[in-house]
């Protein structure tokens, strides 16, 4: 019986030592300053609400994902042709979606009444093509930098043109580990627990591990 209480205790305790490093892993979060947000990250007009989050690659920021609803009373279009990004250093790039490259071609995006989209929308300055195909980069951005999505967007027919700047500031970053050992030892050593915190856990995994092989 000690030895099954003993045996569960350990296996406990190995998943609290595992559990514990991950909480507080932060991701890039982005600040939508201009215009006001109706609620955090998200935008409502007359015709539509949306609503932003980073879209993150391996190597950081690589873009804005959009869920845009149309709440007009007839059919939206984004027309990417005339929309583009004002990246952190003032140049201007334009915009693409996620499906590269059949968004070389710029079709606007339709959005029927009451439905809602989801788009990637990257930069077209940090796409590359090379012999084993299309790359998406991070946006060049730091902590505290700014960048702004100018969108455009229609109603049915084209027959009005909405211009909207959303501006993002970059408010905190998630670490991103270099290769090779050192900066495997560094994560390691970032995640390592305080001597008290490792006890705590052994205690909690031996009394889990006594109340689970109770009759």
């Amino acid at each position: 019986m000690m030895r099954d209480s003993a045996g569960r205790a350990s296996v406990a305790t190995v998943f609290l030592l595992l559990l514990i490093p991950t909480i507080g892993c932060v991701g890039q979060q982005l600040e939508l300053i201009t215009p006001v947000p109706t609620d955090a990250s998200q935008y409502k007009t007359d015709e539509f609400l949306v609503f932003f989050s980073p879209a993150i690659g391996e190597a950081g920021l690589e873009g804005l994902r959009l869920s845009l609803t149309n709440t007009a009373g007839n059919t939206l279009s984004i027309d990417w042709r005339a929309s583009y990004f004002v990246l952190p250093d003032g140049g201007r790039s334009d915009v693409i979606t996620s499906d590269i490259p059949t968004s070389f071609q710029q079709s606007a995006t339709q959005v029927s009444i009451r439905q809602t989209v989801e788009i990637v929308a990257i930069p077209l300055s940090s796409v590359s093509h090379s012999e084993s195909g299309w790359a998406i980069g991070p946006i060049d951005i730091e902590d505290g930098s700014e960048f702004t999505l100018h969108l455009a967007v229609e109603s049915a027919g084209g027959e009005t043109v909405g211009e909207h700047d959303f501006t993002f500031r970059v408010v905190e970053t998630a670490p991103m580990a270099e290769a090779g050992e050192s900066a495997v030892a560094e994560a390691r050593t970032a995640v390592r627990l305080p001597v008290w915190s490792a006890l705590l856990a052994l205690g909690i995994g031996f009394l889990l591990g006594l109340l689970l092989s109770a009759p």
